[in-house]
């Protein structure tokens, strides 16, 4: 309704609008005196304009696109570790030592120790200490099995001693894994 009443309100105008027009231009007076527009303003003159630096050249094509390329491709390549999980671990002569059950991570996100399911056992090797390939997605270590099995193990329940301030885990399996180097 609303809009009902806005169009014939503005139909109404422009009739009037329209019926003004007309006699206006038939000769006919108006009911009402228009007065004349007052003279423009003085010219105002705006304030001369300030000199632009010239723009800084565009860099060249090839530098646009080696920026890119740089900003695209990181130094080494990236890979997820999770690449790695539940793979083999092989010794000196390629004999199979279990497999890898996580990594562990030092509070800066550094890879610290590559944890390994070995004989029913965990045990943290330095990953320092392990030689990873990417293509083969293996783990290997420069030791052999009886010297593996020397090393300091822990069971899945025991991870609150092992992570604990001064555990006597962690200073054994580094005094074991420190002879390896």
């Amino acid at each position: 309704m609303r809009n009902f009443v806005r169009i014939q309100l503005v139909g109404t105008a422009l009739l009037g609008l329209c019926a003004l027009l007309v006699g206006t231009a038939a000769g006919q007076r108006l009911p009402f005196a228009i007065k004349p527009l007052p003279p423009p303003p003085a010219k105002i003159v705006p304030p001369a304009p300030q000199p632009v630096p010239p723009p800084e050249p565009a860099p060249a094509q090839q530098d646009v696109e080696d920026q890119q390329v740089q900003d695209v491709q990181p130094a080494q390549p990236i890979r997820g570790l999770t690449l790695l999980l539940n793979t083999p671990v092989h010794l000196q002569g390629g004999a199979s030592a279990g497999r890898v059950a996580d990594f562990i991570l030092t509070e800066n996100g550094s890879v610290a120790y590559v944890l390994i399911f070995h004989n029913n056992r965990l045990l943290l090797v330095p990953y320092s200490a392990a030689q990873v390939n990417w293509e083969q997605k293996t783990v290997t270590l420069n030791v052999n099995l009886d010297r593996l099995n020397q090393a300091p193990t822990f069971a899945q329940n025991q991870w609150a001693e092992i992570l604990a301030p001064q555990s006597q885990y962690m200073h054994q399996m580094q005094s074991f894994w420190g002879a390896q180097k």
